[in-house]
C-alpha cells in the first residue's frame, strides 16, 4: 500500500483506505485543489510519521 500526495496542497490519497491509485481514471483530480492525477507524488510513509514534535521545559 502506498500514499499519494497532491503536489499542490499536500492532500493524501491513502491506498490503505481507498482503491489502488493506479485504478483511478486519468481524469481523477485532488479533492481539495483539483490538481490532476499526474500532479500526485508517491510516498512510502505519511509525512506525520517523519515529523517529531519535541517540547522541553527549560530550568526555571
Amino acid at each position: 500500500m502506498a500514499i499519494y500526495v497532491c503536489d499542490l496542497c499536500g492532500w493524501e490519497y491513502d491506498e490503505a483506505k481507498e482503491e489502488p491509485f493506479a485504478n483511478k481514471p486519468d481524469s481523477y483530480v485532488c479533492l481539495v485543489r483539483h490538481a490532476s492525477k499526474s500532479q500526485f507524488s508517491k510516498f512510502k510513509y505519511k509525512v506525520q510519521h517523519l515529523i517529531f514534535h519535541f517540547t522541553k521545559k527549560g530550568p526555571d
